[in-house]
């Protein structure tokens, strides 16, 4: 009996997930060896909260404080422009 060349048989399928299961199965192993030596020799970071700031930490300071202040100035500004409409109204008349 002849197989058709993309017909897939069993040993064929067989194989297949034993050798996936195998790769799989000795990625686990090794990782979980890598976890067991480092909690042996009680392996940390020397430093357990960051001590240097994100890149551009001062600049995304600079440009919300940039911010706030532009906020605050168009808000300042549209009040008084609210507030001299007001007053010329009973002046202009």
């Amino acid at each position: 009996m002849e197989t058709a060349a993309s017909e897939v048989t069993l040993p064929t399928l067989a194989g297949a997930l034993c050798g996936g299961a195998l790769v799989v199965g000795v990625s686990l192993w090794a990782l979980w060896l890598k976890k067991r030596r480092r909690q042996e020799r009680d392996e940390r970071p020397p430093q357990e909260e960051k001590i240097l700031r994100p890149a551009g930490y001062f600049a995304m300071g600079r440009v919300e404080e940039l911010g706030d202040r532009l906020t605050w100035g168009m808000v300042r500004a549209v009040l008084a422009g609210i507030g001299l409409e007001r007053r010329r109204e009973p002046f202009g008349r």
